[in-house]
C-alpha cells in the first residue's frame, strides 16, 4: 500500500490511467453509427433460423467462431440485434486488456517499459480496429495474453491459481478461434521440452528455472485437451474442413511488408525500418533478463507463419489475415519494443538535462524520472 501511495506509485497510475483513456477513446469513438460491414455478416447470416443445439454444435464458413455464434443468438432470439450490442463483447474486451495487460506485465518487466507498452497497447491500430469489430479476435488477444503470461508465472512461482488461470483462458481462447491454440499451447510444449532437459542435464536447471514438474505439464495439457473436445469436437465431426484439399493463396514478399506495416501502424516505410529496429533491439534487451518470454515469442511467432506458409489457406496472401489470425502476438510484440524505448528516452532526458543546468534552470526530467521509476518491481 505505501509503495502505492509513494509519489513513484502514483505517477506510474497516473500513466496507465492515461494510456487507459486514450485507448478507450480511441476503441469507443462513434463505435454506434459504426455500420456491420464485411465479415462481420458471416455470423450474423449463420445464425438466422437456427436452433441452439444446432449452433453449440456446427460452424460454418467464416462463421467458425463458436462462442460468438451463440452470442448472435441469444441478441437474435431475445433483445434483438444493434450494432453496438453486437460488438459490445469484443468492445468490453478490447478496454479490459488496458487495465488487465499493464497489470501483468509489470510483474516482469520494469514500470518505465510498462507505461510505454501500455501507451503503445492504447494506440496500437490493429488492436483498435478488432476491437471494433464483431469478430472473435479482440477477445483471443485479452485471453491469450492473460493464458501466456499465467503460464509464465505458475512456471516461476508453481502456484495452483496461476495453472487454473491458464487451463481456463487457454481453453477459452482456443474456443473463440483454433489459431489461439499456437499461442496458448507452444509455451507449454517448450515448459516440457526444458523440463525433460532437465532430468538428463542438472546444469541447465540454474538457467531455465520451471517450477512445475513433467506430470504437473501433462496434467494441464490433457485437462485442455478434455475440455475442447467436449467443446469443439461435435462441431468438427460434422465440418469435416480439415479434410478439404488446401487452397491456392500463398505468403508473398507484399504479405509481409504489408504485415510489418499493420504491426508498426503506419503506411511510412522510414517509420516500419524503425519499429523493425527497435524490436530486434529489444529482443537482445530482454534476454539478459527475461529468456524464456523472448524464446516464447520466437517460437509462437515462428509456429504461426510455418502454419501459414504450408496450409495455402485462402486469403493467406493477404496481410491483415495473417495480422487477424496471428493477433494474439501483437501485444507481446509491443512489449519487446517498448523494452529498449525507455533507455532512449532515458538518453533524452538526461540531455534536455545537461543542457538545463547549463543555461541555470530546472529541467522536468527529474521530476519524471523520479515518477515513474527505475525499479523492477511491481
Amino acid at each position: 500500500m505505501k509503495k502505492i501511495l509513494s509519489n513513484r506509485g502514483v505517477a506510474f497510475w497516473t500513466l496507465i490511467l492515461l494510456s487507459f483513456i486514450v485507448g478507450t477513446i480511441l476503441r469507443s469513438y462513434l463505435i454506434s453509427s459504426q455500420i456491420i460491414i464485411d465479415d462481420e455478416w458471416h455470423g450474423i447470416n449463420y445464425v438466422i433460423g437456427r436452433s441452439f443445439q444446432y449452433v453449440f454444435t456446427n460452424h460454418g464458413l467464416g462463421a467458425n467462431s463458436i462462442p460468438m455464434n451463440l452470442y448472435r443468438w441469444f441478441l437474435l432470439n431475445t433483445v434483438g440485434w444493434s450494432e453496438l450490442l453486437l460488438r459490445s463483447p469484443t468492445l468490453i474486451a478490447g478496454v479490459l486488456s488496458l487495465i488487465i495487460f499493464p497489470i501483468f506485465v509489470v510483474k516482469m518487466f520494469n514500470r518505465r517499459t510498462t507505461v510505454i507498452f501500455s501507451f503503445l497497447l492504447s494506440m496500437s491500430p490493429v488492436l483498435i480496429f478488432y476491437s471494433r469489430m464483431s469478430r472473435p479476435y479482440g477477445i483471443v488477444v485479452v485471453l491469450s495474453f492473460v493464458a501466456f503470461f499465467s503460464l509464465l508465472f505458475w512456471m516461476i512461482s508453481g502456484k495452483r491459481k496461476f495453472v487454473l488461470l491458464y487451463i481456463a483462458t487457454a481453453v477459452l481462447a482456443i474456443y473463440f478461434h483454433l489459431y489461439a491454440s499456437i499461442a496458448v499451447l507452444t509455451p507449454l510444449g517448450i515448459m516440457f521440452i526444458l523440463k525433460i532437459i532437465q532430468r538428463y542435464y542438472k546444469n541447465k536447471k540454474e538457467r531455465f528455472p520451471i517450477s512445475p514438474s513433467v506430470s504437473a505439464l501433462i496434467y494441464s495439457g490433457f485437462t485442455i485437451l478434455i475440455f475442447l473436445t467436449i467443446l469443439l469436437l461435435p462441431a468438427h465431426i460434422k465440418n469435416l474442413w480439415w479434410l478439404r484439399p488446401l487452397g491456392h493463396d500463398r505468403m508473398t514478399f507484399e504479405t509481409i511488408t504489408g504485415y510489418l506495416s499493420i504491426l508498426s501502424g503506419t503506411s511510412n516505410k522510414v517509420m516500419v525500418v524503425i519499429f523493425l529496429l527497435m524490436f530486434v533491439f529489444g529482443l537482445f534487451v530482454a534476454l539478459k533478463e527475461n529468456l524464456l518470454f523472448i524464446i516464447f515469442l520466437i517460437a509462437i511467432f515462428a509456429l504461426y507463419f510455418i502454419m501459414m506458409t504450408l496450409s495455402h489457406q485462402e486469403g493467406s496472401h493477404a496481410a491483415i489475415q495473417v495480422a487477424r489470425y496471428s493477433i494474439s502476438v501483437v501485444p507481446l510484440v509491443l512489449i519487446v519494443v517498448a523494452t529498449p524505448t525507455y533507455l532512449h528516452i532515458n538518453w533524452l532526458l538526461e540531455c534536455f538535462a545537461h543542457l538545463s543546468v547549463n543555461r541555470g534552470f530546472n529541467s522536468p526530467s527529474d521530476s519524471i524520472k523520479s515518477g515513474i521509476g527505475q525499479d523492477t518491481s511491481s
